[in-house]
């Protein structure tokens, strides 16, 4: 039988998805979205952030976007 790899665990995609883009990755329990720093985010052309929110569990995530005025993003 050939060596398996040994099972991963406390494995999550998304961190490993979100810091690849690049961006800002703010978490804390309470967050002041209007003093958030953004920085480029390529995918969508725009400068951007990820807000996570601590004891959110896997279910909520915010992602912050700098849009300006009569501006757009892709």
């Amino acid at each position: 039988m050939a060596d398996a790899e040994e099972p991963k665990f406390l494995f999550d995609p998304y961190l490993d998805w979100i810091a690849g883009e690049g961006i800002p990755v703010v978490e804390d329990f309470g967050i002041d979205l209007l003093k958030v720093k953004t920085g480029p985010w390529p995918r969508i052309d725009a400068k951007g952030a990820a807000v996570h929110l601590k004891g959110r569990g896997d279910y909520i995530s915010i992602f912050l976007v700098d849009i300006p005025p009569g501006g757009k993003i892709s």
